[in-house]
C-alpha cells in the first residue's frame, strides 16, 4: 500500500509540475500533459536509485581505502630486517 501510495504521491506532484510547465510554455494536448506527467514521475524512481546506488558506491570505496591505509600502516609496523631477529 506504501508503494502505491509514494507511486500516486509523485504522479499527482509530477502533474502539477507538467501542467505548469505547459501552461507556461503555451499549453500542449492532454495526451503530452500525461507523457510530460509520467516521464517526470519515472525520472524521481531514477534519480532515487541513482542517489541510492553511488551513496553505496561511495561507502565501499571508503572502506576500501580504510582498509589500504590500515594494511600500510601495518607494513610501516613490520620489521623489515632480517639479521636483526637471528641475533636476539
Amino acid at each position: 500500500m506504501r508503494l502505491l501510495f509514494n507511486f500516486a504521491l509523485r504522479l499527482f506532484l509530477a502533474f502539477l509540475a507538467a501542467k505548469l510547465l505547459l501552461g507556461f510554455l503555451g499549453g500542449g494536448s492532454p495526451a503530452l500533459l500525461l507523457g510530460l506527467a509520467f516521464s517526470l514521475a519515472g525520472l524521481t524512481y531514477l534519480v532515487g536509485w541513482l542517489e541510492h546506488y553511488y551513496q553505496r558506491t561511495w561507502h565501499s570505496k571508503a572502506a576500501e581505502l580504510g582498509w589500504r591505509v590500515a594494511r600500510f600502516l601495518i607494513g610501516l609496523n613490520q620489521v623489515q630486517d632480517k639479521q636483526s631477529r637471528r641475533k636476539i
